[in-house]
This record gives C-alpha cells, structure tokens and sequence, in this order.
C-alpha cells in the first residue's frame, strides 16, 4: 500500500488545506460543546486534534488555552509532536517553551494571522497539562482544549472536572480524542449517559488511510473479540475477567442449586495478614468441579478465619494454599483444626494482558508477587534497617492498610528471616578452599559476679588480637576471659 497524503497543507495564501478521512469530517462538522472521538488503533485520532484546536483558537479569540494528556511522557511521544508540526513548522505563529512550564507562545504575526488587527492586543498562550495530577490543571481561565488519551487509566475523573471548570467563564468547547482502553469514567459520561451537549464519534483504524488492510485483518483474526473490538473497532466491549480469557458465561455458570453432603469438597486458600481469601469448589459424580462459595475477610486470627471457614460446611474440605515459603500459616490454620497443604502446581501465569501501555510496577517489589507478600517485604526491609515498630505500623497504614499493623504482627512476619540468616551462618563452605580468610566480630563486655568478662567468638583464629588466648575450635559459640573493670550483671 502506498504512503498515505499528509492530513493538511498549506497554499500559497497560507490558508490549511485538510484531507480528513470520514471519521474525522464527522467530528470536524460537529457543533456539540464536547466532542468526544474515540478511534481504533492509529486512526487518526492524536493528528486530527491540532487542525481541532487551531481552528478554535480562530473562532474563540485570543486568551488561554488546555492541551493535556496522561502524562508528560505520552505528551512527547505524540500529541506535542503533531502539535508543533501545525503550529510551528507549517503556520509558523508561535514558539513552544518546555521550561519552567510547558507552554505555546502565540507570537505577534500570529496573533495576526489568527485574529486579525484585532488580536495583537492580547496576549494568547497554549498551556500543556499532565491528567495524573489535577491539581496542575487548576488557576486558570482557559477558552478551549483538547484531552489526548483521555481513555488512559491515569487520565482522572479528577481531571476532567478541573477542565470543565477552567472552561466555565468562557463555555469554551472541548475536544476528546482516545481509544477505549478500560471502562472507566469516560464510558460512564460520555457513552452510557452522554449530557445533551456531547457529541460521541466512532471511527476505526481502518478508516485512517494509512492503516494496512493486512494489519486489520491479522488483528481481527488473531486477537480476542473483545480485544479488537476495543483497540481496532473503538467499540466498549467487556474484557474478559479472570485469570483464562476462555472463560464463557454460557458454558461455565449455571443457576444456584444444592451441593450434595457427601460430594468430594475442596479449598483453595489465600493468604494474608490483611485479607485472607478462599474458593471453596465440590466435585460431581461425573467429574465436573462446581465452584459454590467464596470467602474474603481480614482483620481474624487463624482460628478466627477457621471457624469462619467451616461453618455450614457438611465437612472438612481438603485444603491447599500458600507459596512454598508460607508454611507458617499452614501450621496455624493446621493447629485451628483445618488443615491446609502446600499446593501440588507452582505460580499460574496470568493469561490476560495489562491493558495500559508502559508499566507502572514498582522496580523493587517483585512481579506477580501477592500484595500480602509485598507488604512484607516491605516490613521486613524496615525491620533489618532497625525502624521502630511504631514506625512500621505508620508506614503500613500509609501504604493504604487502614488497620496498620501491630508489634506480634511484625515479630510474626519477621520471624520469617530467622529462617534465612540461620541457613546463611550455617552453610557448608566445604565446596572450595579458602587461601585468606579474613575475620570480622565485635567483642563485648558482661559483668559477672564483680568481674566483667570479654566475649568473643570460640572460632576466633590465633594470632587475631584478643584478651586472652582463643583456640579454633569449629563450633561457634562464645568464651569468656576477665578484665579489670567490675560493675555486676547476668551473663547469656
């Protein structure tokens, strides 16, 4: 396929010439105060928002105007480019200034051309905002603007609404161009219960002429339907909801009905020192497996949550749950009376993908990593780095765990280190020799019966300086020897 015609030009009488597909004649003749497009995939929704703006800019009259995205980072990648493309390298009016704050400057020859002899006494400036914060976007009085991306998962309902207000004096016009990527506010204002004065646009990536026929064929073939519905076809559609995308309403549910007493039962545990989850699943004569009852609660102790779980239940389920290192809580829902096993199968990959573009995982929490066990990695690392437990339960109830957590909860989950220090001192070093070995402890004092007495590793080498003679004796323990000082305490 060829290259596709740029979507405007300028004449020899510096007039823009636009070669819009359908879809963006549509919008382009809309007279709606909010106009909001939603494209497929490289439809031409971030390069029809310029000519959008440039032509308001004309109609509204110099003063402020909004150009805001996600994030600065989507700002840089497209919608300032195909700006700055319109306003600085084809018209040429103003210039773009990316410090202190991110603004278009209107020059005097532009406000000329935008406005005539009228508009060179007042000033017009274009100002970039980020939806992530939306109070960036207060203090200002604005006469237009345009959200890119506005479907993003980081563009706030927050953000909209500060708009909406910088809008207010003037009732200037707003135009949103984004694909649908999750359902969130803006399919709940502008397609579920649109306002009288929104106009809502659909055009696919296909309609872009740019867009290969090939490449609209392999993703409607290859992605789910709800997936190309959404990124290709700009259409809502529900993504699927668990773990598997095979999951069929149709096929895996079917209306309420008894479990018998005497079927085989199963419980699938998750757990955590906030939230605790289980899955409780029963299995038919023919084999199928019937997930009946599901259980969330925190805020219990282990026998707390047992007896929670049991009850109404004809009899003990067989239990599983927990990682491989979890098998505390194994034993205390063991103790509780209901015993709970290791799982037979590892991790479970996930087998729907994030929907967002980029990440916004934290780099030094693992991934796929339950939120209970992130949590306490967290209060771990306070933990070594000698935080108080007051402190820890102030960072937890910050982290946004309203209950925080209290000192037995901390020496609980700490004592999961116990485990990995006493494996680290006693490691075999048998695997190799060792030509240096260079010791490092750190002698103290105890007063004993008058007398104080320096400890100090019983595997302290000869010839290292010591209070007294020392011999290598293998085992690592503690000796003793006096010195001359005597206040009176209890040795360990």
């Amino acid at each position: 396929m060829g290259q596709a015609p740029n979507l405007y030009e300028l004449t020899a009488a510096r007039k823009v010439r636009y070669r819009f597909h359908p879809g963006q004649w549509q919008a382009w003749n809309s007279t709606a105060r909010q106009v909001c497009v939603l494209a497929g995939t490289q439809g031409g929704k971030t390069s029809f928002g310029p000519p959008w703006f440039y032509r308001e800019m004309q109609t509204a009259g110099p003063g402020d105007y909004l150009v805001v995205t996600p994030s600065f980072a989507l700002l840089d990648k497209k919608a300032l480019p195909e700006f700055r493309r319109l306003f600085e390298d084809y018209l040429a009016i103003g210039r773009y200034v990316g410090s202190p704050s991110r603004r278009f400057e209107v020059s005097d020859a532009g406000q000329k051309h935008l406005w005539g002899d009228s508009g060179s006494a007042y000033k017009a400036t274009v100002w970039f905002g980020y939806a992530s914060d939306p109070d960036s976007l207060e203090s200002a009085t604005a006469r237009g603007a345009w959200l890119d991306e506005a479907g993003q998962p980081s563009f706030k309902a927050e953000s909209y609404e500060a708009i909406m207000r910088r809008l207010a004096i003037h009732v200037g016009r707003i135009l949103i161009t984004t694909t649908p990527y999750y359902w969130g506010w803006l399919k709940e204002r502008f397609v579920d219960r649109p306002a009288p004065d929104v106009d809502l646009i659909h055009f696919e990536s296909i309609m872009n002429p740019a867009f290969p026929r090939e490449e609209w064929e392999r993703a409607r073939r290859d992605l789910p339907p709800w997936r190309f519905d959404m990124f290709n076809r700009a259409r809502f559609t529900r993504p699927a909801g668990l773990i598997y995308a095979s999951f069929d309403y149709e096929r895996h549910t079917r209306p309420p009905r008894p479990i018998a007493a005497d079927l085989p039962r199963y419980m699938g545990l998750d757990f955590g020192g906030v939230n605790t989850a289980a899955v409780f699943i029963a299995q038919e004569p023919d084999g199928t497996l019937v997930l009946y009852r599901e259980y969330h609660a925190g805020d219990a102790t282990a026998a707390g949550h047992v007896a929670a779980l049991m009850e109404g239940e004809p009899g003990e389920a067989e239990a599983f749950g927990g990682a491989p290192g979890e098998q505390q809580w194994r034993d205390e829902f063991t103790a509780a009376g209901l015993r709970v096993r290791r799982p037979i199968v590892g991790d479970v990959e996930v087998g729907i993908p994030k929907l967002r573009a980029g990440s916004f995982f934290p780099s030094l929490l693992e991934r796929r990593r339950r939120i209970d066990k992130a949590l306490h990695a967290v209060i771990m690392e306070a933990y070594v780095h000698g935080v108080s437990t007051r402190s820890v339960d102030d960072l937890v109830a910050a982290m946004g765990v309203g209950s925080g957590v209290s000192k037995s909860e901390v020496s609980r989950i700490c004592a999961g280190l116990d485990k990995e220090i006493d494996a680290f001192r006693t490691r075999s070093l048998a695997h190799t020799s060792f030509p240096y070995v260079f010791c490092d402890a750190t002698p103290s004092a105890r007063s004993v019966a008058g007398r104080t007495w320096s400890l100090r590793p019983s595997w302290w080498p000869p010839g290292c300086p010591s209070t007294a003679p020392a011999k290598y004796s293998g085992p690592r323990s503690a000796t003793a020897s006096p010195t001359s000082s005597g206040a009176s305490s209890s040795p360990r």
